[in-house]
């Protein structure tokens, strides 16, 4: 295969084919990462176009006059008309999505890091083209344990990507963080690859960083830092999923654990782990009745077929190594499904 697998385009250049999160994606930028050959991708599900030529500008300018609903002090969405949204992160990084998830237009401003418009290209933007798909992406990182996958649950600053990395500096290998897609092949619950980089606070991104290229600041994910996966870090394929670990808040009963450097692991029955699971979607902003009832029926699958268990542990890095071992010690006696 060539360095970089390039096919024609839409008159925009050419085409760098990738294979993440189940879905094939044509982009107009050349991500870095290993594209796929064209002879593997003959077609694509999600296309990655340039918005900064003239022909989209008035697209872009229609949308922008949109009612636009502020979801941070730095992140808004509007509603297309055609069941689509426009993202705007700031007054630099916009997105058009489709209604149909086929297409992903976004233009950054001249002084906006190509890093964090990749990012937030990858991470966000591209989860409502896979909502509108039908698939259901989680806020989750995963990790393969001799070949199956282990997800860890939870939303930002509750520590999954640093337990990922805690396995990974055992060398166990990354499939995803931060975003998983799951889809059925057969019988198995089928975990897919993500971008190969870590997202990952600056105290672990330093233990992390040893024999590695140096982590890359985004200002808007502040003050995270992107660490990119050396060679033998990452997952090469998708991996049958495992188990879930959801990572959340210590109760009361919990506190008095932690305050001793214990770690706690009980099984979720079915209703608190579909619970757990709607808590964690990576994209809970869109909520029409046909996507609320395809995610109902996903995570009752889910939660049925895949052991879902709670984890609670002192947040502090030194022990992080301790909760890599309890996890690995509860998936030797867990059964393939507890519910």
């Amino acid at each position: 295969m060539s360095p970089v697998a390039a096919v024609g385009g839409t008159g925009q250049g050419p085409r760098y084919l990738y294979d993440l999160f189940s879905v094939r994606l044509s982009s107009a930028w050349r991500l870095p990462f290993a594209p796929v050959s064209s002879a593997y991708a003959p077609s694509w599900d999600v296309s990655l176009e340039d918005g900064t030529t003239s022909v989209h500008d008035g697209l872009f300018a229609s949308a922008a006059l949109l009612p636009r609903t502020r979801h941070s002090s730095w992140f808004e969405r509007a509603a297309l008309d055609d069941g689509g949204s426009y993202l705007r992160w700031g007054r630099s990084i916009e997105f058009l999505v489709t209604g149909d998830g086929a297409r992903i237009i976004g233009r950054r401003g001249g002084r906006t890091g190509l890093e964090l418009f990749e990012a937030l290209m990858l991470g966000p933007a591209l989860s409502y083209a896979l909502v509108q798909q039908g698939l259901e992406p989680l806020h989750a990182s995963v990790v393969s344990i001799n070949g199956q996958g282990v997800a860890f649950l939870g939303p930002s600053g509750r520590g999954k990507s640093s337990l990922a990395a805690a396995f990974v500096q055992a060398g166990y290998h990354l499939v995803t963080d931060d975003q998983l897609v799951v889809t059925r092949q057969g019988t198995a619950l089928m975990a897919h690859l993500g971008p190969p980089r870590i997202k990952l606070m600056r105290r672990m991104a330093t233990r992390l960083r040893q024999g590695r290229p140096a982590g890359i600041t985004m200002p808007l994910l502040a003050p995270k830092l992107a660490m990119p996966m050396v060679d033998g870090e990452q997952a090469l394929t998708a991996v049958p999923l495992r188990a879930i670990y959801v990572i959340g808040e210590a109760r009361r009963s919990e506190a008095r654990a932690q305050a001793h450097a214990q770690v706690r692991i009980r099984h979720l029955p079915l209703r608190q782990a579909c619970l757990a699971l709607i808590a964690n979607t990576f994209n809970g902003r869109v909520a029409t009745a046909e996507r609320l009832s395809r995610q109902f029926a996903f995570v009752t699958n889910l939660a049925g077929s895949i052991p879902v268990r709670r984890l609670s542990y002192p947040r502090r890095l030194p022990l992080l190594a301790t909760v890599r071992d309890a996890v690995l010690s509860d998936l030797s006696t867990c059964p393939p499904c507890c519910n």
